[in-house]
């Protein structure tokens, strides 16, 4: 940019050049495995998670009619049912961790 000394801007353009020199041989050491859930999720479900203690992923429910869970060691979802104490649309807005 104009104004910007060239030895401030050199770090930053080598820095964005090997990322992008090492990006596909970072990209191509990573696998990935989809779990199908669609039998207990659908539009506008969750909005928000966060990572328990136990390694689990915890979902925030907005229309859910429950609190999803995802544990990745044995790669399984739950729906953890709470219609009964919460109901209708946009429940909650987020998720956070907890010390406990």
């Amino acid at each position: 940019p104009p104004g910007v000394p060239m030895t401030k801007m050199q770090p930053t353009w080598l820095g964005v050049a090997w990322l992008l020199y090492s990006l596909p041989t970072c990209l191509a050491q990573v696998s990935y495995q989809l779990i199908d859930v669609s039998s207990q999720v659908g539009d506008y479900n969750f909005i928000g998670a966060a990572k328990a203690a136990d390694g689990r992923i915890i979902f925030a429910p907005q229309n859910a009619g429950g609190v999803g869970a995802f544990h990745p060691a044995e790669n399984t979802f739950e729906l953890v049912d709470i219609s009964s104490q919460v109901s209708g649309d946009a429940k909650f807005y987020g998720a956070a961790v907890a010390a406990d």
